[in-house]
């Protein structure tokens, strides 16, 4: 029995030798990965903070272009405000237009006339009959065509 004894007493032995050194190799690994994890919590703590951070200057500077632009709008100006300008008076259509195209030349004939002078009434006459339904007016004189490159080449060889 005594042998049993001290073989059991061996082998706890032997068991707690062997348990001291896998405890003595798996603890640096083991600090190494709390180290990490405790770093990992911290750096996403800071940035979490961060993120905070941006969203709420983010806040404030939103809050403070309000600010000014409600105190842009809620301010009176020093410069008056100018009047819209009118609009452009439409032409007539075309069927009015040379009826007070005449009336605004015999007006203008008129006052030429007034001063004396004869060339008003040789303008009226002229205008009256440009201005006659039907008679469309003279076309302006034209001046020759120039003579084409390839018929002053054939004038140089004959």
């Amino acid at each position: 029995m005594a042998d049993t004894v001290s073989s059991i007493n061996s082998q706890v032995t032997e068991t707690v030798a062997n348990m001291n050194a896998l405890l003595a190799a798996q603890g640096p690994a083991t600090s190494f990965a709390m180290l990490d994890l405790a770093l990992t919590q911290s750096l996403a703590a800071t940035l979490q903070n961060m993120v905070q951070r941006q969203q709420q200057a983010s806040l404030a500077a939103a809050a403070a272009v309000n600010a000014a632009c409600a105190r842009i709008v809620s301010a009176r100006s020093a410069i008056p405000v100018p009047v819209p300008i009118p609009p452009v008076p439409v032409p007539p259509a075309g069927e009015l237009v040379v009826p007070a195209a005449l009336a605004a030349a015999q007006h203008a004939i008129e006052l030429l006339k007034g001063l004396g002078s004869t060339a008003a009434a040789e303008a009226l006459v002229a205008i009256a009959q440009a201005a006659a339904p039907g008679v469309p007016p003279a076309p302006p004189e034209t001046p020759p065509a120039p003579a084409s490159k390839a018929a002053k080449r054939g004038e140089a060889q004959s």
